[in-house]
């Protein structure tokens, strides 16, 4: 006998494919793809015949963490990658007629790929930019906020410096620096008579 609480399976893929509350506990965004590893010599990948799910979330200590798991294995996360607001995004793989995408990184030359699982493949364009809204701002709330501006003021159109996108922006090219800073203090720390007092 079904009661109200059990009456209703839940659903996976289709429509609430890549929202949030879906079976990850405290993901932003979530959706289910597998991984493809590329070969270093030819430059093609090969694919990972798991069934996987990719999901964003926020730990305790406030950083945003990009995850890949097995989906049948359990809970064992086996790929986890902490991203920077505006450093990472997902982009269609133009060179192949399938549902392959990148995960690239804008501080480095580092690439990850996925082939998408979801079922519904219409919703492939709208899912990514929900994981791209969420990757470039850090949180969900903020992805509504981009969806105002880039509609614009009423009058003109135009975004002035102010606005929030603007200033992430200007952050993440902050957090982008620092980063080149702390790896070239580090590299001057290991070995300080090849970078002399340049710092």
């Amino acid at each position: 006998m079904a009661t109200p609480l059990f009456s209703q399976q839940p659903r996976r893929g289709g429509p609430g494919a890549g929202r949030a509350g879906g079976s990850i506990a405290g993901s932003l965004v979530e959706f289910k793809a597998g991984r493809l590893f590329r070969d270093g010599q030819t430059n093609w990948v090969r694919p990972d015949p798991r069934r996987g799910i990719c999901f964003a979330r926020k730990e305790d200590d406030g950083l945003l963490r990009f995850c890949w798991k097995d989906r049948q294995a359990g809970s064992q996360v086996e790929e986890e990658l902490i991203v920077f607001p505006g450093d990472v995004y997902l982009e269609k793989v133009q060179q192949t007629s399938g549902r392959v995408y990148v995960l690239k990184f804008r501080s480095s030359s580092q690439r990850l790929f996925f082939w998408l699982q979801e079922a519904d493949a219409d919703s492939d364009k709208a899912l990514i930019h929900r994981v791209n809204a969420i990757l470039g701002a850090g949180s969900e709330d903020d992805d509504e906020e981009e969806e105002d501006e880039e509609e614009g003021d009423e009058e003109g159109g135009r975004l002035d410096d102010s606005t929030p996108a603007m200033l992430r922006r200007q952050g993440s090219r902050e957090a982008e620096v620092l980063s080149r800073h702390r790896e070239q203090s580090a590299l001057a720390q290991e070995n300080p008579a090849l970078h002399g007092n340049t710092l």
